[in-house]
């Protein structure tokens, strides 16, 4: 009885407050628990428009259903972690990057032989290399009830990349993070997020300026299975 009235002494000699906190404590940790003791699989990958539209094609009576093969599919993320609990992979590469520090331009005028004069002009590049980090970083969070419910993930992405038009000058690497908390149904492949613009639809035999420039929509899509 004297330790117990010390340890609410902790708490401002507040009782109530602290056997709140136990109770609160004592079900969280129950709760995962009761989790079954699997070791969990997350799988992630990015589609594009032309590879959703050929692994979800439109169900009709009249239209064949073409399925993407295994080699129009992306490459998929796999990260294994026991349920309830959080697994982190981080892949990271130093990429060389040359890039154009400096350019010198000279000009001098020659005579040929025949008497022809040409001007040419001469450049002097001073190129610098430097490494930059890139890669990709998943922590994964997955609670799974058991039996047919769905698996509640929690989800953080972050991706590191070059840009592809730094023509010539030193990039600065470019950095996408998906944070995200969702319910989703065992063995299938749900989309959490949608990224790039729109591609705009082009009418036979017509051309515009600005669909070139777009870029195609990209569909982020998560998929957990439990053995």
């Amino acid at each position: 009885m004297a330790r117990l009235h010390t340890f609410f002494a902790a708490f401002g000699k507040r009782p109530a407050a602290a056997l709140v906190l136990l109770l609160v404590a004592f079900g969280a940790s129950s709760a995962l628990a009761k989790l079954p003791q699997r070791n969990m699989t997350v799988e992630l990958w990015v589609l594009s428009e032309e590879q959703a539209a050929q692994r979800y094609p439109p169900s009709s009576a009249n239209t064949v259903r073409t399925l993407a093969t295994h080699e129009d599919l992306p490459e998929v993320q796999k990260v294994f972690v026991m349920n309830g609990e959080r697994a982190q992979l981080k892949l990271n590469a130093a990429v060389p990057v040359q890039w154009v520090k400096s350019a010198v331009t000279s000009s001098s005028a020659s005579a040929a032989s025949n008497g022809d004069s040409s001007s040419t002009q001469g450049q002097g590049l001073s190129q610098s290399l430097t490494w930059a980090d890139t890669g990709q970083s998943i922590s994964a969070l997955v609670r799974w009830p058991g039996g047919a419910a769905p698996a509640v993930l929690e989800l953080e992405v972050d991706v590191a990349s070059l840009p592809d038009n730094a023509r010539g000058n030193l990039p600065n690497p470019g950095t996408q993070r998906l944070a995200t908390t969702v319910a989703v149904p065992l063995g299938v492949w749900t989309t959490i997020a949608v990224t790039g613009g729109r591609v705009p639809v082009q009418q036979p035999g017509t051309y515009s300026a600005g669909s070139k420039g777009a870029s195609e929509q990209k569909l982020i899509q998560v998929r957990v299975l439990a053995p």
